[in-house]
């Protein structure tokens, strides 16, 4: 039986990494692989029952250090530091002397470089480092935290995946590109449970208003940059001059 874990700073539902997690668990054969999953423990984790009633073990790894501070700046600083890291290490050695894993799929990019080296030596032989964003971050501070924490993960991780090209640059560098580590992986999705149903259609449209002969073009996703809802608006800006009418739904 093939033993892996997942790696994540949360496991909330429904954002999309622990999306990504569930889908992958839930169209495997539980006989054939074994999951795990390492995550911080937090108030925020709702998909923690979810995951336990799979069978799935949950572990914990020492939270981020916080602060109290009014300065923006000292509450984006002090989520990961010196000794938070500190912390962090000594949680893996010990972590890994006791429990084995086949192959470690992290989805939190910041500590990857040092989970890695601690798994290494107790012979872990394959850890998947998983980029799914084209921007480290949506904070130009976290960003640069980021990039200096995850400079050379490319040369640490065994396999470099992300959901698009874009992504992997993006925390991996250009040398992603042409890697024999790249390994693009598609955000995958159940596409049975958005099949078209009149029914439901005619409701939604009902319900806001929307009449039968107008497009509607629709997004999920949470309201920020990163998510690119100003290009649904520039869309809709082209089509100004077509004779159809047009609606953006936003849901986030």
């Amino acid at each position: 039986m093939l033993n892996i874990l997942f790696v994540n700073d949360n496991l909330r539902l429904p954002a999309g990494i622990t999306m990504f997690m569930k889908n992958i668990i839930d169209n495997c054969s539980s006989s054939e692989i074994k999951f795990s999953i390492l995550t911080i423990k937090s108030e925020r984790n709702n998909a923690i029952e979810y995951f336990k009633q799979k069978g799935i073990s949950i572990y914990y790894m020492p939270g981020m250090t916080t602060t109290s501070s009014n300065s923006k700046l000292m509450r984006q600083i002090a989520k990961i530091n010196i000794f938070s890291l500190y912390a962090m290490r000594k949680f893996f050695t010990k972590f890994f002397s006791c429990h084995s894993f086949d192959i470690i799929h992290s989805h939190f990019a910041q500590i990857d470089k040092m989970m890695f080296k601690e798994a290494k030596k107790y012979g872990i032989k394959c850890c998947i480092s998983h980029s799914h964003s084209s921007q480290l971050s949506d904070s130009r501070l976290r960003a640069l935290r980021n990039k200096i924490m995850c400079y050379g993960l490319h040369k640490s991780a065994d396999y470099c995946a992300a959901c698009s090209d874009m992504a992997g640059i993006a925390l991996f560098g250009t040398p992603f590109s042409n890697s024999s580590k790249r390994l693009i992986i598609r955000n995958g999705i159940q596409t049975s449970v958005f099949l078209y149903d009149e029914q439901k259609r005619t409701k939604i449209r009902h319900h806001y208003n929307i009449s039968d002969n107008t497009i509607g073009i629709g997004h999920v996703g949470r309201l920020n940059k990163v998510k690119n809802q100003s290009f649904l608006i520039d869309i809709l800006s082209e089509l100004k001059n077509d004779k159809s009418k047009y609606i953006l739904l936003l849901v986030g």
